[in-house]
């Protein structure tokens, strides 16, 4: 009693960056770092825009590129039915 409770839907949802997402969405339709912040909707004047630099687009998208390989290299094959011509 007294303590927190970590809720498993709390830590699944504050684990995914939607900025990452924006991010890797972006680069895969061909916008580059430098014109990322243009490709974004405007927010009101009161709203401090943040993280849209090159740099933090680049590490965005390089981060969210590794853990996507990551994903698909670690996959299990075990069930996965192929066939080969030649």
């Amino acid at each position: 009693m007294g303590h927190e409770l970590k809720l498993p839907s709390w830590r699944e949802w504050s684990a995914r960056d939607p900025l990452e997402h924006r991010a890797l969405e972006q680069m895969v339709l061909g916008v580059s770092t430098r014109r990322y912040a243009r490709s974004l909707e405007p927010l009101p004047k009161a709203v401090a825009v943040r993280g849209v630099s090159k740099s933090a687009v680049s590490e965005r998208f390089v981060y969210g590129t590794e853990r996507k390989l990551g994903e698909l290299m670690s996959r299990e094959l075990g069930r996965l039915k192929l066939a080969a011509l030649k």
